[in-house]
């Protein structure tokens, strides 16, 4: 149980906050929780941990339930001008600076600052701009005779990148034919990797009414937990419901810890 307790301005980057009750004021406003473990929480309408200014659907475990009560939070906010942010887009402006040629530095480096904006939801023409220059590189280099080592890997990198951004900017016809260019490319490669392209291209599906092949693909890309959605479950909210979220709330606590789950309600007076 956490109670009255504040990690604002914290760097919590893959901290791990599983099983954890909230109660009573608890804020993580300004903080950076990417990547962080919110793996079943719990609260109550009258315990939402406060998030202001913190990008938290970069954490990892929301339910939708869950994301449907901090979204509220979010509403009308600018992220552009917290530390967080402000720190990852330094980071990719200080990389770009280091390789202005066409390079693969440069391409991974541009694809990097797209990926980030996407999972931001911030300035998805920028991303979407972004994001072709750095697939442009990487297809000219594929191209050369002297190029060493394969560069599929990093090509469908790009191309989930790509599709990602245009999921969001409503563009999910074109987001469809990309997702699927990508995961064919990544065929036998790791599978978290090749998971993460598999369900944004199971929502991309449901979406565009291939409800029965997104079911398949959900199911392929996150039985046994193999990856696990975070930022797509908020940026992508309007497009995973019905029985594409049932599924997936199924197939995400199938795995629930042995261990005995937090307790479902705050007590009458806990402690500071």
């Amino acid at each position: 149980m956490i109670a009255d307790t504040s990690f604002s301005s914290a760097k919590l980057y893959r901290a791990d906050f599983e099983r954890a009750l909230f109660c009573q004021n608890v804020q993580f406003s300004i903080s950076d929780v990417r990547s962080a473990s919110f793996r079943y929480v719990a609260f109550d309408g009258s315990h939402v941990p406060r998030f202001n200014g913190t990008a938290w659907w970069l954490g990892v475990g929301w339910s939708m339930q869950q994301i449907q009560s901090l979204a509220a939070q979010s509403s009308g906010v600018s992220y552009k001008g917290t530390p967080a942010f402000k720190d990852e887009m330094q980071y990719y402006e200080k990389l770009l600076s280091a390789a202005p040629e066409a390079t693969l530095a440069r391409a991974t480096a541009l694809n990097g600052k797209a990926w980030a904006l996407a999972t931001y939801g911030i300035d998805l023409a920028d991303a979407e701009r972004l994001s072709q220059e750095s697939l442009t590189i990487v297809r000219r280099r594929a191209e050369k005779p002297d190029e060493p080592g394969s560069l599929v890997r990093e090509e469908a990198n790009d191309i989930d990148t790509l599709a990602y951004i245009q999921m969001q900017a409503g563009k999910m016809s074109e987001a469809l034919e990309n997702l699927k260019a990508a995961v064919q490319k990544v065929q036998g490669h790791e599978p978290t990797f090749r998971n993460a392209m598999i369900f944004r291209y199971a929502v991309a599906q449901f979406a565009t009414g291939q409800r029965d092949e997104a079911i398949r693909n959900l199911k392929l890309a996150v039985d046994t937990l193999q990856y696990v959605p975070s930022h797509e479950m908020y940026l992508l909210r309007k497009h995973i419901k019905d029985e594409f979220l049932t599924n997936l709330e199924s197939l995400m606590s199938k795995n629930f810890p042995i261990s005995a789950p937090p307790p479902t309600a705050c007590s009458a007076n806990v402690p500071g």
